[in-house]
Protein backbone atom coordinates (compact mmCIF):
# COMPACT_ATOMS: atom_id res chain seq x y z
CA UNK A 1 0.00 0.00 0.00
CA UNK A 2 1.27 3.50 -0.81
CA UNK A 3 0.89 6.54 1.41
CA UNK A 4 0.25 10.04 0.07
CA UNK A 5 3.97 10.61 0.46
CA UNK A 6 4.66 7.44 -1.62
CA UNK A 7 6.08 5.67 1.41
CA UNK A 8 5.58 1.91 1.26
CA UNK A 9 3.34 0.66 4.05
CA UNK A 10 2.34 -2.85 4.96
CA UNK A 11 -1.17 -3.37 6.23
CA UNK A 12 -1.70 -6.56 8.20
CA UNK A 13 -5.11 -6.89 9.80
CA UNK A 14 -5.73 -3.75 11.85
CA UNK A 15 -2.02 -2.89 11.98
CA UNK A 16 -0.07 -0.74 9.56
CA UNK A 17 3.73 -0.72 9.35
CA UNK A 18 6.00 1.74 7.56
CA UNK A 19 8.84 0.44 5.41
CA UNK A 20 11.39 1.41 8.07
CA UNK A 21 9.60 -0.74 10.65
CA UNK A 22 9.84 -3.89 8.53
CA UNK A 23 12.56 -6.49 9.01
CA UNK A 24 15.36 -6.66 6.45
CA UNK A 25 13.70 -9.64 4.80
CA UNK A 26 10.32 -7.92 4.67
CA UNK A 27 11.94 -4.81 3.18
CA UNK A 28 13.68 -6.93 0.53
CA UNK A 29 10.42 -8.71 -0.33
CA UNK A 30 8.56 -5.40 -0.65
CA UNK A 31 11.34 -3.91 -2.78
CA UNK A 32 11.31 -6.90 -5.14
CA UNK A 33 7.53 -6.72 -5.53
CA UNK A 34 7.80 -3.02 -6.37
CA UNK A 35 10.64 -3.69 -8.81
CA UNK A 36 8.58 -6.28 -10.69
CA UNK A 37 5.52 -4.02 -10.78
CA UNK A 38 7.54 -1.08 -12.09
CA UNK A 39 9.25 -3.18 -14.77
CA UNK A 40 5.89 -4.46 -15.96
CA UNK A 41 3.69 -1.38 -15.62
CA UNK A 42 6.02 1.58 -16.19
CA UNK A 43 8.65 0.17 -18.51
CA UNK A 44 6.39 -2.28 -20.32
CA UNK A 45 9.30 -4.67 -20.09
CA UNK A 46 9.03 -8.36 -20.87
CA UNK A 47 11.98 -9.21 -18.62
CA UNK A 48 13.14 -8.45 -15.10
CA UNK A 49 16.58 -8.64 -13.46
CA UNK A 50 17.24 -9.38 -9.80
CA UNK A 51 20.70 -8.94 -8.29
CA UNK A 52 21.22 -10.92 -5.07
CA UNK A 53 17.53 -10.93 -4.09
CA UNK A 54 18.02 -13.25 -1.11
CA UNK A 55 20.01 -10.81 1.05
CA UNK A 56 18.52 -10.60 4.57
CA UNK A 57 16.23 -13.58 3.96
CA UNK A 58 16.17 -16.74 6.04
CA UNK A 59 15.97 -20.17 4.38
CA UNK A 60 12.17 -20.45 4.46
CA UNK A 61 11.69 -16.94 3.07
CA UNK A 62 14.27 -17.63 0.31
CA UNK A 63 12.27 -20.67 -0.82
CA UNK A 64 9.01 -18.68 -0.75
CA UNK A 65 10.68 -15.87 -2.70
CA UNK A 66 11.95 -18.28 -5.36
CA UNK A 67 8.46 -19.74 -5.80
CA UNK A 68 6.89 -16.26 -5.78
CA UNK A 69 9.26 -14.99 -8.48
CA UNK A 70 8.50 -18.06 -10.60
CA UNK A 71 4.74 -17.56 -10.18
CA UNK A 72 4.94 -13.79 -10.68
CA UNK A 73 6.86 -14.31 -13.91
CA UNK A 74 3.83 -15.98 -15.45
CA UNK A 75 1.31 -13.62 -13.83
CA UNK A 76 3.21 -10.50 -14.95
CA UNK A 77 3.87 -11.83 -18.43
CA UNK A 78 7.66 -11.70 -18.18
CA UNK A 79 9.24 -13.87 -20.87
CA UNK A 80 12.57 -13.84 -19.03
CA UNK A 81 13.73 -13.32 -15.48
CA UNK A 82 17.45 -13.00 -14.79
CA UNK A 83 18.68 -13.81 -11.28
CA UNK A 84 22.21 -13.11 -10.12
CA UNK A 85 22.85 -14.93 -6.87
CA UNK A 86 25.36 -16.80 -4.76
CA UNK A 87 22.39 -18.70 -3.32
CA UNK A 88 21.43 -22.13 -4.69
CA UNK A 89 17.80 -21.79 -3.55
CA UNK A 90 16.61 -20.89 -7.06
CA UNK A 91 17.91 -24.10 -8.70
CA UNK A 92 14.63 -26.04 -8.57
CA UNK A 93 12.63 -23.01 -9.73
CA UNK A 94 14.52 -22.01 -12.89
CA UNK A 95 14.62 -23.39 -16.42
CA UNK A 96 18.31 -22.64 -17.05
CA UNK A 97 21.34 -21.92 -14.88
CA UNK A 98 24.79 -20.59 -15.68
CA UNK A 99 27.26 -21.16 -12.86
CA UNK A 100 30.55 -19.31 -12.75
CA UNK A 101 33.72 -19.90 -10.78
CA UNK A 102 36.84 -17.78 -10.59
CA UNK A 103 39.93 -19.67 -11.72
CA UNK A 104 42.56 -18.81 -9.09
CA UNK A 105 45.41 -19.54 -11.51
CA UNK A 106 44.30 -17.06 -14.16
CA UNK A 107 41.90 -14.79 -12.27
CA UNK A 108 39.29 -15.30 -14.99
CA UNK A 109 35.72 -16.54 -14.69
CA UNK A 110 35.01 -20.08 -15.84
CA UNK A 111 31.56 -21.35 -16.81
CA UNK A 112 30.85 -24.61 -14.98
Amino acid sequence: MWGRDYEVRLKQGKHEYTFGNLSGGEQMSAALAIQMAMARDFAGSSFCIFDEPTIHLDEARRARLAAAIRDAQADAGFTQVFLVSHDDTFGPYVDHQVKLRKDPATGTMVIL
